[in-house]
């Protein structure tokens, strides 16, 4: 865990559960949240209704987890880092709720998950968690690679246009 400077306040307050440092210092910000109780309830309910208000409580408490994830804004006090961060869901049927769970934004029904990727968050699990970050990392390796190639187009064509202007000279004299 590493604790970051909230800008706004000045204080020692925003506080990752994990920073993983990528190649090229580039920073990756994941977050663990459960909702533990609520989970037991759901699980061990045998009761249709029980288990229908235990399963309202986590998609809520998941909710709440995505806002105060997008409220800390920790992408702006972590340098280098993902503009998304990953919300660690270790209890499998919390993930699988979260990711099939319809909430209310604004009076229309959205999925749980595309309202917490509008913010910012993408939730994984114990199965994805390593996926999604060997794939963010491909994807840098494709940024620099993409960048690398650029800046050698760029200093060629530099290049070509000295030999250019040389060989004008030269005819000129």
């Amino acid at each position: 865990q590493e604790t970051f400077m909230d800008e706004e306040t000045g204080r020692r307050s925003k506080r990752t559960d994990f920073v993983i440092k990528m190649p090229n210092c580039r920073s990756l910000i994941i977050d663990s949240k459960c909702t533990i109780a609520a989970a037991e309830r759901y699980h061990g309910a045998e009761d249709p209704a029980v288990r229908s208000a235990a399963e309202t409580e986590i998609i809520a408490s998941v909710r709440g987890h995505v806002d105060e994830i997008a409220v800390a804004n920790y992408q702006a006090s972590v340098p280098d880092a993902l503009s998304t961060v990953l919300m660690y869901i270790p209890l499998e049927e919390v993930y699988m709720l979260a990711m099939k769970a319809k909430i209310s934004v604004g009076g229309t029904q959205e999925l749980l998950r595309d309202y917490a990727r509008r913010r910012n968050v993408v939730f994984v699990n114990s199965a994805s968690v390593v996926p999604v970050v060997r794939l963010i990392e491909m994807m840098w390796n494709v940024d620099r690679t993409e960048k690398n190639r650029q800046e050698t187009i760029r200093a060629a064509e530099e290049l070509l246009q000295r030999a250019n202007d040389f060989i004008e000279e030269f005819l000129a004299v």
